[in-house]
């Protein structure tokens, strides 16, 4: 490179040239030298936030890897809460969490229960259709045999009342309600425990702003105190004779009430007894 500048000087005065120059090779190796350092520099630096980076996830995400691993090797009948250690930023989700597991070990423990009872219940009757219909087979007469096929036909009514009312009680328990109606069930548990011959059933409905108000009052023989909050539980009777009904009347309207935000009572009176449902408007 040459270059040409004029000086105005007394002493050094005129023009004054001076040439500069460069091996190509040399400049050439700097310039891939300053390269290399560069592309080392920017791979030091991307490798080291890769590794902090790899590290980070894998410190912060091991307490989730190590839940979910623990969730996963699980019995499917373990529904035990989950106890443990978790950041803080996870634990209002393990949280809620054992509030799901706890309210599903109770419905499955529930469900359990009603379906050994039902179970039971459903046992008896069947065996009762099944042993009067082998009798009818051996009537020794036409009169015998209607008398045999009338409680054949008796017991598959009881049975087939019972089957609606479980079904009744899973429609409650899954809010699939839809002409279910406590009334039908307190009307005829009235009609067949509470009413003596040429007895009657009071029914009064109140409607305030607040709620609506069924009262059903019989003249039977009433329900002790000590059995007055057990009357609403699931086949519980209160009748000498246990092969009628099957017990489920009265829990299907608490059921249904409690469903809809109410509840069910049963207090005495002056005569038999008197159940009363409470439903909010």
């Amino acid at each position: 490179m040459v270059l040409n500048e004029f000086i105005s000087d007394p002493q050094f005065g005129g023009w004054v040239t001076v040439k500069v120059w460069q091996n190509v090779s040399q400049r050439a190796a700097l310039s891939r030298r300053l390269g290399v350092q560069s592309a080392m520099l920017l791979g030091s630096v991307f490798l080291t936030a890769s590794l902090i980076l790899w590290f980070g996830i894998q410190l912060g995400l091991k307490p989730v890897a190590d839940l979910r691993e623990a969730t996963g090797a699980r019995n499917p009948a373990d529904l035990r809460p989950i106890r443990r250690w978790v950041p803080p930023e996870m634990r209002p989700l393990v949280g809620a969490t054992n509030s799901l597991l706890q309210r599903l070990a109770k419905a499955i423990s529930l469900r359990d229960a009603f379906i050994s009872d039902a179970a039971h219940q459903v046992r008896n009757p069947s065996a009762a259709i099944q042993a009067q219909a082998e009798s009818a087979l051996t009537a020794p007469g036409e009169a015998t045999l209607r008398a045999r096929v009338r409680d054949v036909a008796t017991a598959a009514r009881d049975i087939g009342r019972l089957s609606n009312q479980l079904l009744s009680i899973e429609r409650v328990r899954g809010r699939t309600l839809r002409a279910l109606s406590e009334e039908a069930n307190l009307l005829d548990n009235a009609a067949i425990y509470g009413v003596q011959t040429g007895g009657e059933v009071r029914v009064v409905l109140i409607y305030s702003e607040q709620d609506v108000t069924l009262h059903v009052n019989d003249d039977g023989s009433g329900i002790p105190p000590e059995l007055r909050t057990r009357i609403f539980d699931r086949f519980f009777r209160n009748d000498p004779d246990q092969t009628r009904g099957s017990g489920l009347g009265l829990s299907i309207v608490e059921d249904v009430a409690k469903a809809r935000g109410g509840h069910a009572l049963c207090f005495a009176t002056e005569k038999g007894a008197t159940f009363k449902v409470r439903l909010p408007t």
